[in-house]
């Protein structure tokens, strides 16, 4: 029996699946099952994963009909013999040495989870153009410990993603946890709070040892996810969930302006300019914050370093839907014109942020 089951779930991935694969059959950690979910590709990817099948016996390939990336990884899970599993997205690679230190850093602390720092490497046109590095303390310990660290492993994504961890297949079994297959978005976040639910130690290695590859795009199937403010408000009180269980009152602030950022980040990409929204699709997100009284409270309440965030609330406030949906679609314009000209001396203490 393998000590990791590694699930990789493939769809449309034929430039980078073999550096994928590659990466983890090159574990320094040699006693792995690496389970490849074929998601129905139209591809060669399946072609691919079977060719790099027969050269590695831990290799296992499972094809399926397109079901969506949740399903693909609870086929992953039904499928795992190890006593711990890594989840691995099949564009992605990782260092050599991540399992061995994941493993020996939960065993040596006696942990049900260990996680890892990760790059993000911005690829165009096959060459990369940015990396940034999200990386964090060496930490182990009880969950209502972390303290003030949660804030920045929260805010960098080191939390919320599947990858770039080791879970305890034991618990994953024991309460059911899966990866909601209905969600457009937000399930590997879900699926995460839901697991440290059940956790009472975690532990953190300093060093970015993921590499998540992110490749730009100007696809419109990521934008218009018409639900993604409903999902993450479910995951803000999930998150709430977690902190209250874990007696960690005084971060709740955190958690709270982390939503409201999510929510406006939502709202903007109904204003990206490849996106396909309509004014009626536009108005109906905006509707969605201001009468849904938690949302609504929440923005009227942030607290957080993205200033342009005090304006919309003003504009919510006042019910300026109309002024509202032009900022969005002129944010770039309107921030401009408040740094440069005598507007900005309203706004003295707020420097604004654009991103």
């Amino acid at each position: 029996m393998a000590t990791v089951s590694i699930i990789v779930p493939v769809y449309n991935t034929e430039k980078y699946i073999e550096n994928c694969i590659k990466s983890l059959t090159e574990q320094t950690f040699y006693d792995i099952e690496i389970i490849l979910i074929n998601d129905g590709s139209t591809d060669k990817s399946g072609l691919i994963c079977e060719k790099m099948a027969t050269r590695d016996s831990r290799i296992k390939v499972i094809h399926i009909d397109n079901q969506g990336v949740s399903r693909a990884r609870n086929i992953g899970i039904a499928y795992s013999k190890g006593k711990y599993i890594h989840f691995v997205d099949s564009d992605d690679t990782v260092e050599k040495n991540i399992i061995e230190k994941l493993v020996s850093k939960l065993e040596e602390d006696g942990a049900d989870l260990a996680l890892c720092g990760y790059r993000r490497l911005y690829i165009e046109n096959n060459k990369v153009k940015q990396v940034k590095k999200y990386d964090t303390r060496q930490f182990e310990g009880e969950i209502k410990n972390i303290g003030q660290d949660l804030e920045y492993i929260l805010q960098n994504g080191l939390i919320q993603g599947p990858c770039w961890k080791i879970f305890k297949r034991e618990i994953i079994k024991k309460f059911n946890i899966i990866f909601p297959e209905e969600y457009s978005f937000g399930e590997d976040t879900i699926f995460v709070y839901s697991y440290l639910m059940h956790c009472k130690k975690i532990s953190i290695i300093k060093g970015c040892l993921y590499n998540y590859i992110d490749h730009k795009t100007n696809s419109l199937s990521s934008v218009l996810k018409k639900d993604k403010i409903i999902i993450y408000l479910e995951i803000y009180n999930l998150l709430k969930e977690l902190l209250l269980k874990y007696d960690i009152y005084n971060l709740e602030f955190i958690v709270s302006n982390i939503l409201c950022e999510s929510i406006v980040s939502s709202l903007g990409e109904f204003y990206n300019p490849y996106s396909l929204a309509e004014k009626k699709d536009r108005y109906e997100q905006i509707e969605k914050i201001k009468n849904n009284k938690l949302l609504y409270n929440v923005i009227l309440g942030y607290t957080g370093k993205h200033k342009q965030i005090y304006l919309i609330k003003i504009l919510l406030k006042t019910n300026n839907i109309f002024i509202l949906d032009l900022f969005f679609k002129k944010k770039k314009q309107i921030l401009t014109y408040i740094r440069s000209n005598v507007l900005v001396k309203h706004f003295v203490t707020l420097p604004f942020n654009s991103e």
